[in-house]
């Protein structure tokens, strides 16, 4: 397990960061679009943060706390299957360059999102506690559930039907393997390589290539269809919904006064924009 990353000089990002982000810009992407190991990458985020909900407080056993690859047992459920190849080696990434591993599955994720073209930044702290111990079980959404249990799952979490509905859209970028193995590797809409609003329109209209049943019954369910349909077409929209919706899943079972931001290392998230928020929002509210 790796030791402690190095303190950052004057309460800045460590500059290990800087170094890791360059080398997950070669990682993640292929022929100017975001690839395989980048949608990884964003799916091990909500897998490791999402097995937490609020009455859990800032536990160190549950939440982004990089056990979905220090804890095996955890990789071995149903929920998480399809992340076998993907999570070892976040997670011997994080080894290799001595930083913790929570950090690193959140820092990578928001780095496979700016990774993907019209991908927003997602503001990016770190500090986590690692943990061993595995999180508590059935906190996931069942994939199969109705869209009332999943939304009750987020809503617990903290999450408004805005923000769940600007979540999934993470799967523009995704690709399914567990649902009908026949037909592994099939994208949930056209245009897997780039972080645009396809997704939402394809689903509903029917004419994405494939669309879970999560996401189906997501974008009819009463209070987080309305959302979903909001976003078709609107792409600014939606990257300004994701974005701090997927910093507050980074924040699961985590305090964020412990953390140091490095938004600035993410691609495009240069120092001056972004140090000026900070001071107008908060570390990383």
């Amino acid at each position: 397990m790796p030791g402690a990353p190095p303190k950052a000089p004057a309460g800045g990002c460590p500059a290990i960061w800087f170094q890791i982000s360059k080398d997950l810009t070669g990682e993640f992407s292929d022929g100017g679009q975001c690839n395989d190991f980048a949608r990884g990458a964003i799916r091990a985020v909500f897998h490791d943060c999402g097995a937490w909900k609020k009455s859990l407080g800032n536990n160190n056993n549950a939440g982004c706390d990089g056990s979905l690859f220090l804890a095996k047992e955890e990789l071995s459920r149903p929920e998480n299957a399809g992340l076998t190849d993907i999570v070892p080696k976040l997670g011997a990434l994080a080894q290799k360059y001595n930083v913790g591993v929570a950090d690193f599955i959140q820092f990578a994720g928001a780095h496979a999102v700016k990774t993907c073209p019209l991908g927003p930044i997602v503001r990016i702290g770190v500090g986590r506690k690692d943990s061993s111990v595995a999180n508590p079980p059935n906190l996931l959404p069942n994939p199969k559930a109705s869209g009332d249990s999943i939304f009750q799952n987020f809503q617990d979490k903290g999450f408004s039907a805005v923000e769940l509905a600007a979540l999934i859209g993470a799967h523009t970028s995704a690709k399914q393997f567990v649902q009908d193995p026949s037909k592994a590797g099939t994208p949930l809409d056209t245009t897997p390589g780039t972080w645009d609003v396809a997704f939402y329109g394809q689903v509903l209209d029917k004419s994405a290539p494939f669309i879970l049943a999560s996401d189906q019954a997501l974008s009819q369910q009463a209070q987080v269809g309305p959302a979903f349909k909001a976003f078709v077409n609107q792409q600014a929209g939606w990257n300004a919904a994701f974005a701090p919706a997927m910093n507050k899943l980074g924040l699961s079972g985590v305090d964020p006064a412990s953390l140091v931001d490095c938004t600035a290392a993410l691609p495009g998230g240069g120092p001056r924009k972004y140090m000026a928020r900070r001071q107008e929002e908060g570390l990383l509210r």
